[in-house]
């Protein structure tokens, strides 16, 4: 038997879901609204700005399509170890997948929360789709569904561990704006102040 796609919700060596956020609040909040032009602090309220940017910049968990989700079964020899020469050999096989549309940012399945366990799911993310299932012999039809119904009750509990972490941010998202936004505009006051002074010289 040979399962779909990678490793799912696990970070290895790179940056776990409490670093990216944590990531996010500290240095992503600062250099957004440090990009904005001069002209929106003139013409829009601290308020203003820091409503466009939550709406720009919060967390929104992976939600699960189900009801559009589509099966994909077909023939395909699979690769299984004889006992005998102790070498593979192929046999007639079935690649059953089901193909599920999710929303949400599809770089959550590649973040391990908190929360988590050393049997991960597996999947293949291809845009806002996820692909999940196995390669088994045909024989082994019902083993490869059976799987598919666990891994997506796995995926879903990955999910809800994400959640907290993810509200968590969103919490904190407003003031962490707020913060950017009124030490930007006391640097504009500055330069402003600054200026004025060079053109009375």
């Amino acid at each position: 038997m040979s399962l779909i796609g990678d490793i799912l919700f696990w970070s290895g060596r790179k940056p776990s879901l409490s670093d990216v956020l944590r990531h996010a609040l500290e240095t992503t909040v600062s250099a957004e609204v440090n990009s904005l032009a001069a002209s929106s602090f003139a013409n829009k309220s601290d308020d203003e700005i820091v409503a466009s940017l939550v709406e720009k910049l919060k967390a929104e968990p992976i939600q699960f399509r189900l009801d559009d989700a589509e099966p994909e079964v077909f023939e395909k020899a699979v690769q299984v170890a004889d006992v005998f020469s102790k070498r593979s050999v192929s046999v007639p096989g079935l690649r059953v997948a089901k193909i599920i549309p999710f929303d949400g940012d599809a770089d959550l399945f590649k973040m391990r929360p908190n929360q988590y366990d050393m049997n991960p799911p597996h999947g293949d993310v291809n845009g806002d789709k996820l692909r999940i299932g196995m390669e088994v012999r045909e024989t082994e039809d019902e083993a490869a569904i059976r799987y598919i119904d666990e891994t997506v009750a796995s995926i879903q509990t990955y999910i809800d561990r994400q959640r907290p972490q993810l509200d968590q941010y969103n919490q904190q998202l407003p003031a962490a704006i707020m913060e950017a936004v009124q030490r930007r505009r006391t640097t504009l006051g500055k330069a402003s102040s600054v200026a004025d002074r060079l053109r009375g010289r």
